[in-house]
């Protein structure tokens, strides 16, 4: 900051006395940069404080920033409407008096801190947390034994001591937005927001609180992609401790901590002080377990708003609270836009796998070969059914399955059989007592074996019944006294039954040792201290309350009994595993009564579908407990129009159906699918429409759907919500003959946001697909983006009305951003100064009044959209070259720097900026300088806020993209050029501070040494590297960061920049986007003054805004001239409904950013001089307008066909030459281990190889190139890839082909997994394929790429000797044929990944492949992608989107893997002329079952005789009775040695004269 903009602030604060002399609050602040954060955040919250005292709001007022000075000492400045008060630190220590608790933070040894806070003894607040974190760390160091008595697992040599860090899992998560990646752990840490767990039982939310306080009290506890602070301090609550305890005494949260810190970890001076400072200065991580557990509702809406009243006080800190799903209500819901919320997710495969390694390194620690074994045994175990498998994505019931595992050596494979093995294996460590010599009080008595079993039954009811009656009760936790009274009672009447006499007192006594017993040896209850105890878990409460009584059950007893607790969510678990323990655990009458009472309850219920009973029977059906179809049918068709009423895709009711979806069996999806149809035929619109999209969801394909939309009389208003169905072919069909421009206008307007504008643009470029051949979309499209012009000139005008003395400046001056730095200047135009004449002068466009019926579920449905990055990385390009041009050519740059750096900081920014960037501002807490900033609108524009303006900015996203960006940078430039531009980034009167950061922590040199010290250490290039790694390298560049404002100068008509030193182009990259950033910052705030909103709608009004006015168009301005050749590539000039909406998003990106895209962009510019004025004013009209809205898009869709031509009686013409055709091979395993196997491969490739001689005679066109789809060697070695190559080039040879037609990709058996063996290939393999690792970024960095290669180095160095294009791991090849066909082959890599039998769901191609279909134009040119792996079976765990992908851009997919040959019509995806086609295996085994064991097939492509093209797929297979190949009449069409498919979205260039070949 420059000591000019400050106004010093001299004497007292207004309303602060003057105190007792104390010592420097500076002495008390941590070292360096960080104590200029310190100071800043206390500084902030004594301002709050003075300001609450004084009675104004400080966010009106007030920003504050703390920065130090060149002597090291700090200051406060407080930025205020006309002034900047400048505070030193003395200053602030008068205003610690106002919060007791940060006083005795500081001054902690001064008597007034224990005036202030009685009974506070004066301790060190650090030195108190250090100690509260090792208290913590022992506490969670170890993880619940599940009940185990340690003697008894020590006779079955199981280890006891498990350390939780040794056994945890990161916890897996899912969002409501299924599209969305899932976050990781380590990433939902890093955000430091505060969220809710939603679990079901079992699934760990306790587990994970516990090992959140182990990683931040615990340095030696670490979690992969995150580093906890040292400073953290974690804060565990069991909320149902809490509820009881605040019944008792009315304690707030904070003082609870204090009281569980004395009591708990023995701190006997723990004060609510300590807590409360820590929390004030976010220094610490709060984490609340259980909100749904704390008993009567009463109970749990008073704790609910306790945590609510909790975030809100302490905002600083992350609060992480748990709940079980079914608990999770309304009446104690928290905040959205508070709380992230998020479900933990199951298991997956490598998690299970993960878990079954670390638990026998525990226990079996000594002993490779016996450990092996049991991993292997338990693996098997797990995995043998997908019941089991089910089971096991549950983390509390893989921990019982281990132990089950260790102990009895088998599984069960239902939840409420594996409860049961776990109660029968801990009461049998009962048993297994009575063999010691010690023997507890209770084994002494001599009692019935049976007896332990049946009263913990009695007794988990009696607690059932109890909780729920008792309106301050917390669920699971219950009385010691009250337990001993019951069973004492329970005691007594079963010796009464048995005729015994047995007094009160011995019954007494006998149960005290019968509850001692059951904690101390069985470990299925649990002294909670304070009298009181709860069961092992929840979970086996409620599966023993379940089976209590269920040996004598009559139907009238039991129907009072569900009925009297069916929809209650306290009871549904016991329901459902009662229900469970009768059908399958007490035969068949009980079974029967199960059904019948169910079939009743169904009948009952039908008068109310309200009842929330409905949701348990659900999930009865999901758990398979209801028998009768009928029962089934009719509460899916009430669960289904519940959850129409109000469709979203989460909450109870939609849980419940994906549930049943998701585990249950191919039936019950039919009939649920069968449910959505019977919606879609009967339902009222809004149902039809939600049974559609829920189908969808859910079920993915929707087959029959169209049929019955169409015959539905209210058609016409459903059409707007079918947009979102154009990728289903049926449904698109529809669309194409019925919709309208209104129809797609109103559907856009709704959709709204950066999806639609990425979409919409893409349609422009020709870089994703268009709906053509009608206009409604485009012209739909254009009228969208006019809607949004007029907002945007609308609030212009509204702003300049209400305030025209305070815009005047910016209206009549040249005023634009300006940005200045020591290395660079950047400026651009400010957009708000000026509305183009050709703009205002159009007319209105015609209002959207309508909208969707479920604009949220169509969101859903349309998912988010990439934007385009070709065109703006290769103005990245440019704008990088111009930069660097003024340079000296021998600057020591790598030739491809710049279009990495360019491709970096598109992938880093704009990529993720629409993302990022509303939530920068949306979130809680929300930065104070956007509010200040929209006041600041009202008040004056030319207030020194501005200046702050970027720098605050930075302080949400800047800095993160400058250390991203330059750690892409050094990456690029090498770790020499990295020296110079951390030297030259840095001013000389700076580099003190930055030293330490290098490696020299010395503070005492002098002001010379200091400068030799820095050129020191950036001698070293590890340091180098070091310092670009770390976070507070890139804090103090944020910190001297120049501040961004606007300034009297001449108005640039685009981005203009002065760039002083080469190596600082991050730098200003990253600066780019904060002009953008506070371009649309600006008119969000000036948005906002105009159409203000209170309070609780603040956060609506601003994501709306943001999502319906996307950052995106910044982007697109900035590369308008690169879009615009793709408008002329692909359009050839300005036209119609596409030229109006090419116009319509020139208009929208000129007026948002103020860029004149006419003066910067000759491209653009030739397009609009070409089609001149009368025709561009026209196309704006024409998409301002609904004047084509009255036809339906496709006129040509009714018109009847014409009548047949007479038959012809002359001779056929002769068939004509394919245009191409090609022999399609795959997995021809070279290098198979068996003997046997590879003899007879030989034979078979011999007389494959002798009918491709036969062709001819076979009518089968010959083929024009060789196309080998994967699996060519038998596990990736040398010596196989020389036997294929031999045997295709003498196949070549004989078609007459040269080496370079033959093109080839990798299978699975081209992976040489040898390889697989190093460290860091299986490291890099495991963050892959399980999601957690972007396979883009790791195709960027070369040492990934060279793992990756590594892989596959044998196949590589084969498909060298082949069509050039083969030579990388993934490839693009372009060519014309014959009457000037123009072919794209495209070489996909779908075995990066591959590494065993487990591959399913583990596959990725990622973006980079398929940027390779960017160029591909499917109606000009024949576009065949090569992959191993078919878009079926969920080889690929982007399946369902990537087969929409290759259905938008590619004509067939061809691939193999499965070895049975086919074509068909993808139909999962947008194309409906997408093929698939199999080839089959050239040799699949020698088993003469196995269909298709041998095949091959030869495609060609035709004009087909109506115009237009076809492909006709002749496959050829084995014939094991005659031994040679034969035409597969089962994959061909009736009558025809082929099967022919039509192509109808490729345009063939005109046929020529008919010859034959």
């Amino acid at each position: 900051m420059d000591r000019d903009d400050i106004a010093l602030f001299a004497g007292t604060l207004p309303g602060v006395a003057a105190s007792e002399e104390l010592s420097p609050l500076v002495e008390r602040l941590l070292p360096g940069n960080e104590g200029a954060r310190e100071l800043e955040v206390l500084s902030d919250e004594l301002v709050q404080a003075w300001a609450q005292r004084e009675g104004f709001d400080p966010q009106a007022h007030y920003i504050v920033k703390a920065h130090p000075t060149h002597s090291d000492v700090y200051s406060v400045s407080l930025y205020e409407v006309e002034a900047i008060r400048h505070w030193s630190t003395p200053e602030l220590v008068k205003l610690l008096r106002l919060v007791p608790a940060l006083f005795a933070r500081y001054y902690p040894e001064s008597p007034e801190a224990r005036a202030l806070l009685p009974g506070f003894d004066g301790f060190d607040f650090h030195a108190f947390a250090r100690l509260y974190r090792e208290k913590i760390a022992r506490g969670f160091e170890h993880v619940s034994l599940l009940g185990f008595p340690p003697d008894a697992l020590r006779q079955k040599d199981a280890r006891g001591d498990i350390r939780l860090a040794d056994l945890f899992v990161p916890t897996r998560f899912i969002t409501d937005d299924r599209d969305q990646k899932k976050p990781t752990l380590a990433q939902l840490l890093d955000r430091g927001r505060s969220a809710l767990i939603l679990g079901d039982p079992g699934m760990g939310k306790t587990t994970l609180l516990a090992f959140l306080s182990l990683l931040h009290s615990d340095p030696s506890v670490t979690l992969e992609g995150y580093r906890a602070s040292p400073r953290r301090v974690p804060f565990f609550v069991s909320l149902r401790e809490y509820a009881l305890e605040s019944h008792k005494t009315e304690l707030a949260l904070i003082d609870f901590l204090a009281v569980r810190a004395r009591s708990d970890h023995s701190l006997s001076n723990a004060h609510a002080a300590f807590f409360e400072a820590t929390l004030r200065m976010g220094e610490a991580i709060v984490l609340l377990d259980g909100l749904d557990e704390v008993g009567s509702s009463t109970t749990r809406s008073r704790v609910a708003k306790a945590v609510r009243e909790f975030r809100a006080a302490y905002p600083r800190c992350p609060v992480w609270v748990t709940s079980r799903i079914h608990g999770y209500t309304a009446d104690i819901a928290l905040p959205r836009n508070e709380f992230e919320h998020l479900r933990i997710g199951p298991l997956a495969d490598e998690d299970i796998d993960h878990f079954i390694k670390r638990w026998y390194r525990i226990q079996i620690p000594d002993n490779d070969r016996r450990r092996e074994e049991q991993q292997n045994s338990l693996r098997r175990a797990v995995f043998r059914t997908s019941q089991v498998r089910a089971l096991a994505t549950n983390p509390l019931l893989l921990t019982l399955m281990a132990f089950v595992h260790r102990f009895l050596g088998h599984l069960p494979q239902e939840r409420g059989e594996l409860y049961e093995k776990c109660v029968d294996m801990l009461l049998r460590t009962w048993l297994d007592a009575k063999e010691r010599p010690e023997k507890h009080a209770f084994e002494r008595r001599a009692l019935p074996t049976e007896l332990p079993r049946a009263y913990l039954e009695k007794l988990a009811l009696h607690v059932q019944f109890r909780a729920i009656s008792d309106a301050h009760s917390v669920r699971g936790l219950f009385s010691r006294d009250d337990a001993l009274d019951f069973l004492t009672q329970l005691h007594r009447e079963r010796a009464e039954d048995e005729e015994r006499d047995l007094s009160y007192d011995v019954a007494h006594a006998e149960m005290r040792d019968f509850i001692d017993f059951a904690c101390d040896r069985v470990g299925l209850l649990v002294d909670r201290g304070g009298g009181k105890l709860s069961f092992l878990h929840l979970t086996l409460q409620e599966y023993l309350a379940a089976y209590a009584g269920s040996f004598d059950v009559d139907h009238e007893d039991e129907g009072r009994f569900v009925r009297e607790h069916l929809g209650d969510g306290a009871w549904e678990e016991v329901l459902l595993l009662r229900w469970y323990v009768l059908a399958r655990k007490r035969g068949e009458r009980r079974r029967k009564l199960v059904r019948d009472l169910l079939g009743e309850i169904v009948d009952e219920l039908t008068k109310t579908p309200e009842h929330p009973g409905w949701l348990t029977l659900g999930r009865a059906i999901r758990d398979g407990l209801v028998s009768r179809e009928r029962d089934r049918r009719v509460i899916l068709s009430v669960i289904l129009s519940r959850w129409a009423q109000k469709p979203a895709f989460s909450g109870d009711i939609f849980l419940v159906l994906d549930d049943i979806c998701e585990f249950g069996d191919s039936d019950l999806r039919s009939e649920l699918r069968a449910a959505c149809a019977d919606l879609q035929e009967k339902g009222s619109t809004a149902e039809a429409l939600a049974a559609l999209h829920l189908e969808g969801k859910l079920l993915g394909d929707l087959p029959g759907a169209a049929d019955r939309i169409r015959a539905r009389p209210d058609l016409a208003e459903l059409l707007p919500d079918l947009v979102v169905f154009r990728d289903e072919p049926a449904l698109g069909t529809i669309l194409d003959e019925r919709s309208t421009v209104d129809h797609w206008a109103t559907a856009l307007a709704a959709l709204g946001g950066t999806a639609v504008y990425r979409t919409t643009l893409g349609w422009l470029t020709g870089l994703s697909e268009a709906p053509v051949p009608f206009e409604a979309p485009f012209l739909g499209a254009a009228r969208w983006l006019r809607e949004r012009i007029r907002s945007e000139i609308s609030s212009r005008l509204a702003y300049t009305e209400h305030y025209p003395e305070r815009v005047h400046f910016l209206l009549q001056s040249p005023y634009g951003w300006r940005l200045s730095d020591w290395t660079h200047t950047l400026t651009s135009p400010l957009a708000f100064r000026k509305i183009p004449q050709a703009l205002s002068a159009l007319p209105q466009p015609a209002p959207i009044t309508t909208t969707l019926r479920h604009p949220k579920l169509a969101r859903d449905r349309m998912g988010d959209a990439d934007l385009v990055e070709v065109p703006i990385i290769e103005r990245m390009v440019r704008f990088n070259q111009d930069a660097l041009a003024a340079f000296p050519q021998g600057e020591p740059i790598p030739e491809d720097a710049v279009h990495r750096i360019a491709t970096a900081f598109v992938r880093t920014v704009v990529r993720t900026f629409a993302w990022s960037f509303p939530r920068s501002f949306t979130g809680n807490p929300k930065p104070t300088f956007v509010r200040e900033f929209v006041q600041s609108l009202g008040r004056d524009l030319r207030s020194d806020i501005l200046r702050s303006f970027g720098r605050a900015f930075a302080q949400n996203f800047v800095r993160d993209f400058f250390r991203t960006l330059g750690r892409s940078f050094l990456r690029s430039f090498g770790t020499a050029l990295g020296r110079d531009f951390v030297r030259d980034l840095v001013p000389a009167q700076d580099r003190r501070r930055y030293v330490k950061l290098l490696g020299n922590p010395d503070a005492s040199a002098d002001a010379l040494d200091w400068e030799a010290r820095w050129d020191q250490a950036l001698g070293e290039e590890a340091h180098v590297a070091r310092v670009i790694e770390q976070d507070d390298f890139w804090w103090l560049i944020y910190i001297h960061r120049p501040r961004l404002g606007i300034h009297a100068e001449a108005r640039p008509p685009n981005l203009t920049f002065d760039l002083k030193n080469p190596l600082a182009l991050p730098v200003l990259l990253a600066d780019v986007g904060t002009l953008a950033a506070n371009e649309w910052l600006f008119a969000l705030s000036r948005h906002l003054h105009v159409h203000p909103s209170d309070e609780k709608s603040s956060d609506e009004a601003w994501e709306t805004w943001l999502d319906q006015n996307p950052v995106d168009a910044f982007w697109v301005a900035f590369a308008w001239d690169e879009h615009a050749k793709l408008i002329r590539r692909h359009h050839g000039r300005l036209d119609g409904p596409l030229g109006a909406l090419a116009l319509a998003h020139a208009d929208y990106a000129s007026l948002m950013t103020g860029f004149d895209l006419v003066a910067t962009c000759p491209t653009w510019k030739s397009l609009l001089d070409e089609a001149g004025p009368e025709k561009v004013a026209a196309l704006r009209v024409l998409g301002a307008t609904p004047a084509a809205a009255s036809a339906p898009a496709s006129a040509a869709a009714s018109a009847p066909a014409s009548a047949p031509a007479a038959a012809s009686v002359s001779a056929p013409a002769p068939e004509a030459a394919p245009l191409f055709t090609w022999l399609h091979l795959s997995d021809l395993h070279f290098g198979l281990p068996g003997a046997g196997d590879r003899h007879n491969q030989s034979q078979i490739l011999s007389i494959l190889r002798d009918d491709l001689s036969t062709l001819d005679r076979q009518k089968v066109p010959r083929p024009d190139a060789i196309l080998v789809t994967g699996d060519i060697a038998w596990s990736g070695k040398p010596d196989q890839y020389a036997e294929a190559s031999k045997w295709l080039l003498d196949v070549a040879q004989r078609l007459g082909l040269a080496k370079d037609r033959i093109f080839v990709v990798p299978g699975n058996h081209d992976v040489d997994r040898s390889i697989d063996a190093d460290r860091n290939v299986k490291r890099l393999l495991r963050g892959l394929r399980g999601g957690d690792d972007d396979l883009d970024d790791a195709l960027e960095n070369p040492d990934d790429l060279d793992l990756l290669r590594r892989r596959q180095a044998a196949y590589l160095e084969f498909a060298a000797a082949f069509a050039p294009a083969c030579r990388d791991l993934f490839w693009s090849s372009t060519e014309t044929t014959r009457e000037g066909l123009s072919l794209r082959l495209i070489g996909a890599n779908t075995s990066l990944l591959a590494a065993g039998d487990d591959d399913a769901r583990k596959l990725r191609l990622g973006q980079r492949q398929r940027a390779l279909l960017n160029d591909a134009a499917r109606e000009r040119e024949l576009v065949l992608v090569l992959g191993h792996h078919p878009l079926e079976d969920d080889w690929l765990a982007e399946q369902r989107d990537l087969a929409r992908f290759l259905g938008s851009r590619a004509h067939a997919y061809l691939a193999g893997h499965v070895h049975d040959a086919k074509s068909e019509r993808i139909v999962t995806g947008g194309g409906a002329d997408a093929l698939r086609i199999i080839a089959g295996a050239v040799y699949g085994g020698r088993e003469r079952d196995i269909p298709h064991g041998h095949a091959y097939s030869v495609t060609s492509i035709h004009h087909a005789p109506s115009g237009g093209a076809v492909l006709r797929v002749h496959p050829r297979r084995f014939s094991f009775k005659n031994y040679d190949f034969r035409q597969d009449i089962d994959s061909t069409d009736e009558g025809r040695s082929y099967a022919e498919h039509p192509l109808a979205r490729l345009s063939l260039p005109p046929a020529g004269p008919r010859f034959v070949r």
